[in-house]
C-alpha cells in the first residue's frame, strides 16, 4: 500500500512539471533527452534526501509523526488551490542549452516535491521508492508536456492540473489523519 501511495504522490507531485514542459513547447523550445535526465535526477535525489531527513528527525517525535504527515499533506493541497499561479521563475527558465540552467531548473522543479516528501517520512513510506517515482514522474511528465504542446500548442486542460493535484493531497492528508 505505502508503494502505491508514494507512486500516487510521486505522479501528483510532477503535473506541475508538464505544466513546465508544455510552456516551453508553446514557446517552441524542445527539451532535450540530456536536460530532461538531468532534472529528473536532481528530483529524486532531493526527495530521497527529504524523505530520510524527515525520517531521522520524526523518529525522535514518534506520537505525533502520523499527524503531522497527513496534515502536511492537507495543507499543502490548501496551499496549491490557494496559490494556483505557475511560478514565475519557472516560467523565464525557456532555453536548457548548459548543464546550470538545467541544473537550476531541476532544483526549482524539484522544490515542488519537499513538503510531500516530509510528509511522506514522517508517514514511514520508503524514500529510495518515492525518490526513483518522483525521478521518472519528472521525466515523464516534462518530456510528455513538451511534446503535447510541440505538437498542438493547446492549453485548454491546463487550468485544471494544479486543482486536481491539490485535491488529491487534500484526500491523502484527510485519509491518513482519520483511517
Amino acid at each position: 500500500m505505502r508503494i502505491i501511495l508514494a507512486l500516487c504522490i510521486s505522479v501528483l507531485v510532477n503535473l506541475d512539471n508538464m505544466l513546465i514542459g508544455i510552456q516551453l513547447g508553446i514557446k517552441g523550445k524542445k527539451i532535450w533527452y540530456r536536460a530532461n535526465v538531468i532534472i529528473a535526477c536532481i528530483t529524486g535525489l532531493c526527495t530521497v534526501i527529504t524523505v530520510l531527513c524527515s525520517q531521522v528527525i520524526s523518529s525522535y517525535f514518534k506520537n505525533v509523526t502520523n499527524m503531522a504527515g497527513a496534515l502536511l499533506f492537507f495543507l499543502f493541497g490548501v496551499y496549491c488551490l490557494l496559490t494556483m499561479q505557475v511560478d514565475e521563475r519557472q516560467v523565464e527558465e525557456e532555453e536548457l542549452l548548459s548543464n546550470t540552467k538545467t541544473a537550476l531548473l531541476g532544483l526549482i522543479l524539484a522544490l515542488n516535491s519537499i513538503p510531500p516528501a516530509i510528509s511522506a517520512g514522517m508517514l514511514g513510506i520508503n524514500g529510495w521508492w518515492l525518490g526513483l517515482f518522483c525521478g521518472v514522474s519528472s521525466y515523464l511528465a516534462i518530456g510528455i508536456g513538451n511534446k503535447m504542446a510541440l505538437a498542438s500548442r493547446d492549453m485548454a486542460l491546463i487550468k485544471w492540473v494544479t486543482p486536481f493535484t491539490a485535491g488529491f493531497f487534500i484526500l491523502i492528508g484527510l485519509w491518513n489523519l482519520f483511517f
